[in-house]
């Protein structure tokens, strides 16, 4: 490949490398809501599992109440805490889910939305669409 400066020179290599780049993360232990280790160390993963344990933390995680993340990252479902469900409010939850799992360039689409009813709680399912595949989650308001 040639190069407007001569005396850089792009491998094919670093080519490759930078147009196939794969999301990395660290394992979640999602039962327990807490980080894998081996040996005192994180354990990564890579694709489909990655952008789950993203998924997962980011849907914990209420917006814009920790400083320790940006404005962007993480959910508002608390506000719908003791809300009526009607339609409008589904759309909102929906869209809240949506713009808040969109933030991963990994993540291209949340569709197939369901919610369920308890007596206390508002379960709400969805599959998210991923570059490296699909799956659902759940969450509760």
């Amino acid at each position: 490949m040639e190069t407007l400066f001569p005396f850089l020179e792009v491998t094919d290599e670093e080519e490759t490398t930078i147009e196939e780049e794969i999301y990395t993360d660290i394992a979640w232990d999602f039962d327990n809501n807490k980080p894998i280790l081996n040996n005192g160390d994180f354990v990564i993963v890579e694709g489909l599992e990655a952008v789950k344990s993203w998924a997962f933390r980011a849907l914990q995680t209420q917006r814009a109440k920790y400083l320790a993340f940006t404005w962007d990252y993480g959910v508002d479902l608390e506000s719908f805490v003791g809300k009526v469900l009607d339609i409008k409010e589904k759309i909102d939850i929906t869209t809240e889910i949506t713009e808040c799992l969109i933030q991963n360039k990994y993540i291209t689409n949340v569709t197939d939305f369901n919610f369920k009813t308890d007596k206390r709680k508002v379960f709400i399912s969805f599959r998210i669409i991923t570059e490296y595949g699909d799956f659902e989650r759940e969450v509760e308001i």
